[in-house]
């Protein structure tokens, strides 16, 4: 995929987005599906004509209607995505300048394109089920109804799921099992499994200081989580953030144990260099 430069946004100074980004806030008070709680029938119809809303004057934002969809409930089979007619729906302007990549941010040849108020995609499909992504990307209104994401005007369950398989293109192939056994230092394997060819921990979270680090703006900043945090919070988190924090954004990603000791031994190294 070639994004054209013109979208590239994330180079750019933050604090040029704020008013944009103010509301994506609210999302961090979670959002992950919770099956005894959505109960809606799994069915297609197209949603009404979108509806501008604007939450600041400078930045409008489309809003569509709430539609019947795939709600929560497992669907029998996700249909096969066309990758290719993914692709071009990502790509598409869905109105007054709306699209995947004015909020969201793709990683390419090394630059950062799109944009800053969601995560970045290209390790989303490692992070997240099919059937999760299928949820969200259809109304994920239902799912968390204070999100900034629109509801865009599906066609129907093929158009979500040709989105689904454009996500899977991005996504860079690892084995854990390979970065555990390569001899390297307990918090070096930890920096390659959240690096952004593997869990990509930074699609949400800053580690570090210089702009290819930044994650998301309102996503906790861990560049010094290890002078903040103790380590056996960090454990249970990284376990199982929704018992924690029940529909929090956070996925759990199901690590092994040995590639939890190792993420929480590159966390525990990020801490402040304090020269009194």
């Amino acid at each position: 995929m070639v994004i054209p430069k013109m979208q590239t946004m994330r180079s750019l100074s933050w604090k040029t987005y704020v008013p944009l980004v103010i509301g994506c806030i609210f999302l961090l008070a979670g959002c992950a599906t919770n099956s005894e709680e959505i109960t809606s029938e799994a069915t297609s119809s197209s949603p009404p004509a979108p509806v501008v809303v604007s939450f600041d004057d400078m930045h409008p934002s489309v809003r569509f209607a709430p539609a019947a969809g795939p709600l929560g409930g497992e669907l029998a089979e996700i249909p096969a995505g066309d990758a290719k007619r993914g692709e071009a729906l990502f790509q598409k302007d869905w109105g007054d300048g709306v699209q995947c990549l004015q909020c969201h941010s793709v990683l390419q040849d090394g630059e950062y394109i799109g944009g800053e108020t969601g995560p970045t995609l290209n390790q989303v499909t490692a992070r997240r089920s099919k059937q999760w992504l299928f949820n969200w990307i259809w109304d994920p209104t239902e799912m968390f109804p204070q999100t900034q994401m629109p509801v865009f005007d599906w066609a129907g369950d093929q158009e979500v799921a040709d989105v689904i398989a454009f996500l899977e293109t991005l996504k860079v192939d690892f084995d854990p099992a390979t970065i555990l056994s390569s001899g390297k230092s307990l918090e070096k394997i930890g920096e390659a499994l959240a690096a952004p060819d593997a869990y990509d921990c930074r699609a949400c979270h800053t580690i570090g200081e210089d702009d290819d680090a930044r994650g998301v703006f309102g996503y906790p900043d861990l560049t010094f989580v290890g002078s903040k945090i103790r380590p056996e919070w960090r454990d249970s988190w990284l376990t199982d953030p929704q018992k924690m924090k029940p529909r929090t954004f956070m996925p759990s990603f199901n690590l092994s144990s040995d590639e939890l000791n190792a993420v929480n031994a590159y966390l525990t190294s990020l801490k402040w260099d304090l020269k009194l």
